[in-house]
């Protein structure tokens, strides 16, 4: 499960902690950008310029648990402080092609009809 979700999760549910592993804990980067047909790029890129400026930054730290990645923003969901919980053991999975390959609606159908019928419960 994506901790980020986790988090979420645990703060409507008190009976529920989140730990992260502290010998290896799989990090996902995030990653925004602008299509180059997008209907309205100056809008896009005032949008990816506030969420990587101090003021974007500060609301995920504060407001998500999507974790800033500025070393000068403080609050409870940042880089810097992941880090002092779990140590060096953070392991970004890169971003490659292979990452978007579910973004394709014909193989993620594909992939989900799998599952279904791999873990299709027969009673």
């Amino acid at each position: 499960m994506l901790g980020s979700y986790a988090m979420v999760w645990a703060q409507d549910h008190p009976e529920v902690i989140v730990q992260v592993p502290r010998d290896y804990s799989l990090v996902m980067m995030r990653m925004a950008f602008i299509h180059r047909d997008a209907p309205h790029p100056r809008a896009a890129e005032a949008f990816v310029d506030f969420l990587l400026g101090r003021e974007g930054q500060r609301v995920l730290a504060g407001q998500t648990p999507l974790f800033s990645v500025r070393p000068d923003i403080v609050g409870p969901y940042t880089a810097a402080r992941l880090r002092d919980q779990v140590g060096e053991r953070l392991y970004p999975i890169p971003l490659n092609a292979s990452l978007l390959a579910f973004v394709d609606p014909q193989r993620r159908d594909a992939f989900l009809a799998r599952w279904r019928r791999e873990f299709r419960h027969d009673d």
